[in-house]
């Protein structure tokens, strides 16, 4: 049974968008913070995640009852529920959305105190979670504080409560923590070639395509405004002889001599578990070689062991061809569509897109991408400049250039790394910062 006081509010309603900075600590007044929520890992997919959550009142005034919310990301389901929380599921259809819920607790919750939830909160791992998160909030219970938190059903099950920790002092800084939950595992990343055919002077397209057979999502969480140039991975095209490319979707751009380098950046959404897309490229054919091939490569920009097959990670663009093979690559990879993105421009070409036979691999806890120097602001990948050096995450081989950047984030699993390219060092990690 609900009691009365803080817990009666759950009748005004719950959980604003997830993620958004915690306010400054008040100097007087209550004052709560979260304490422990120390990341997990480590973790197979299907394992369950048991977290046990700590509040504590820095202020030099009681709190009568505290709100206490989460948000999880598309990889973990709520696996508990308690009588005192409001629940709502993640859209139907919206992967990237989140399961929320806000508990009311009716506890007072004194001046340099430390208290635990009386349980544990629960979540289960699904088959396709990688990195995934928990958003967790607490906040002194107030109509006002209720106000700005939607949620839809009243829970059943036993009452979530807070009991004090004996002694303890509060060691937590922040009311807004977002805690990682890793799972070893892997996606398979693909891509398709095409087989095309014309005479001199014609423009044909090749239809390129790239995919996600999973078993695992690549989520990012950024905790503050997204990078637009960080991607997890990138599509490296080196057209056919006899041909110049004369025409991109929104997803690619010219990329040093001669190349064309496709992605999906972050900031426009994760890489899905069955992620498709396509990437039609118009090439005008300046002589006809017979047999003429290009090379469609995808490249992880964290660790190449993510990818548990390498095999279809390359395949080729066939022009006129008599050997009467196939494009190879993943199957259906140019059957899905590509988006729309920030506008892409050639700009001008920096001498750091010349030709290389290899690049360095970056790890992370996290996703980050590099960017080209070719294209102006506003373009996938690119710096917003003209530029002479910078650093390279990801690996290049054969006919992939290397290409130049600075400021780069990004999302994945491993241990955070340094990579030193082009006289610069990036530290590529998880996220920026795991509170706020």
């Amino acid at each position: 049974m609900v009691r009365g006081g803080a817990a009666a509010l759950l009748a005004v309603g719950l959980l604003g968008p997830a993620g958004a900075v915690a306010p400054a600590h008040a100097a007087a007044g209550p004052d709560l913070v979260l304490e422990g929520l120390a990341d997990v890992g480590g973790l197979k997919p299907g394992a369950p995640v048991t977290v046990p959550v700590g509040v504590a009142n820095k202020g030099d005034e009681a709190a009568e009852g505290a709100i206490l919310t989460f948000a999880s990301s598309y990889g973990l389901k709520s696996m508990r529920q308690f009588s005192n929380c409001e629940y709502k599921d993640r859209a139907p259809g919206d992967r990237e959305d989140y399961e929320t819920a806000v508990c009311v607790l009716d506890e007072t919750l004194a001046p340099g105190a430390v208290y635990d939830t009386s349980s544990a909160f629960s979540f289960g791992t699904q088959r396709w979670a990688m990195t995934d998160v928990v958003q967790w909030r607490v906040e002194p219970a107030s109509k006002a504080a209720l106000d700005k938190h939607r949620e839809n059903v009243r829970a059943g099950g036993t009452q979530l409560d807070l009991v004090k920790r004996g002694s303890a002092k509060p060691k937590g800084t922040r009311s807004f923590v977002m805690q990682d939950i890793e799972v070893d595992n892997t996606a398979d990343y693909s891509v398709s070639g095409a087989r095309i055919s014309g005479k001199a002077g014609e423009t044909v397209t090749a239809d390129v395509g790239f995919a996600n057979n999973g078993p695992a999502w690549v989520a990012w969480f950024p905790e503050g405004p997204p990078d637009p140039g960080a991607y997890s991975f990138r599509v490296m095209i080196t057209p056919p002889e006899g041909t110049t490319p004369v025409g991109y979707p929104d997803r690619c751009q010219p990329y040093g001599r001669g190349l064309i380098m496709c992605t999906k950046p972050l900031s426009q959404g994760s890489i899905l578990d069955d992620e498709k897309l396509s990437f039609p490229i118009k090439l005008r054919i300046d002589k006809v070689v017979e047999n003429a091939k290009g090379k469609v490569a995808v490249e992880h920009v964290v660790e190449n062991d993510l990818d548990p097959n390498p095999k279809n990670d390359t395949a080729e663009i066939v022009l006129n061809g008599t050997d009467g093979g196939t494009d190879g690559g993943a199957d259906g990879g140019s059957t899905g569509t590509s988006g729309s993105t920030s506008g892409s421009t050639t700009g001008s070409t920096g001498t750091s897109g010349s030709t290389g036979t290899s690049g360095s691999t970056s790890g992370s806890t996290g996703t980050s991408g590099s960017t080209g120097s070719t294209g102006t602001s506003g373009t996938t990948g690119t710096t917003g400049s003209t530029g002479t050096s910078g650093g390279t995450t990801g690996s290049t081989s054969g006919d992939l250039a290397d290409t130049g950047s600075d400021n780069i984030a990004l999302i994945g699993g491993g241990a955070a790394a340094l990579v030193a390219v082009g006289g610069a060092v990036f530290a590529v990690t998880r996220r920026r910062s795991r509170v706020s």
